[in-house]
């Protein structure tokens, strides 16, 4: 979903290849269809986003089960001259944009944002560099099968949660700041496989879904208890 654009964005597993479709919800009609370029019927799109960067004003990144990331450009409805990008060994499982204009959340320093990251399904995550568009940071802490990824909109952190019962919290420089096992207290139990994460855009707030259907809200802020 582009909210800036109106402009609704789907995978398709159509042959002999896998496209993109271009929705304008002003109009209800698609707009545009891209064609992936993935060869094989293995192949298929896993992730989209729309990157929010000044130098790359109407491009899509598009991530696929063989570890590449394609860009592709609506104003000529085509793959960027940077399409390919090899640096991830497995399926990807979620592109994410933070947008440059964005301001921080109060209390916060400015930072320099993540145009666009990525996770794939063996953990490891790339945060890019648009002018160029290889990694300005990586990451492998993750160490095991990542479930999910999100970026916060406003601050400088990313949360990747796994099916094996835990989510990293790592900064934009890839390096991880939290792991959350457990929910809180000591006698708090162990979270359940992670499913989905998901961050509040205006405060340090993140959600998480677990795959035995409970939802946990974790905050940054540590709340002072009273001795009874």
């Amino acid at each position: 979903w582009s909210q800036r654009r109106g402009l609704l964005l789907a995978c398709a597993r159509a042959a002999p290849s896998p496209t993109i479709a271009v929705w304008d919800l002003a109009t209800e009609r698609c707009a545009q269809r891209l064609m992936s370029g993935l060869d094989g019927p293995e192949h298929h799109l896993t992730a989209l986003s729309e990157v929010h960067s000044q130098h790359s004003p109407a491009v899509v990144a598009a991530g696929a089960t063989d570890g590449s990331i394609r860009l592709f450009d609506l104003r000529q409805g085509s793959l960027c001259a940077h399409a390919m990008h090899s640096h991830h060994t497995a399926a990807i499982v979620s592109l994410q944009s933070q947008a440059e204009d964005a301001q921080a959340l109060p209390g916060l320093s400015n930072f320099s944002r993540a145009t666009l990251v990525s996770g794939c399904s063996a953990g490891e995550i790339c945060i890019w560099e648009p002018r160029t568009w290889t990694p300005r940071a990586t990451s492998d802490a993750h160490r095991s099968a990542l479930a999910t990824l999100a970026v916060h909109p406003r601050a400088p952190v990313i949360a990747a949660g796994s099916r094996n019962n835990f989510i990293k919290v790592l900064g934009l420089d890839g390096e991880v700041t939290n792991l959350i096992r457990y929910h809180d207290g000591f006698l708090g139990s162990r979270i359940g496989p992670v499913s989905c994460v998901a961050f509040h855009p205006r405060r340090l707030l993140m959600a998480a879904g677990s795959t035995d259907s409970t939802v946990s809200i974790f905050t940054s802020a540590t709340r002072p208890r009273r001795m009874a």
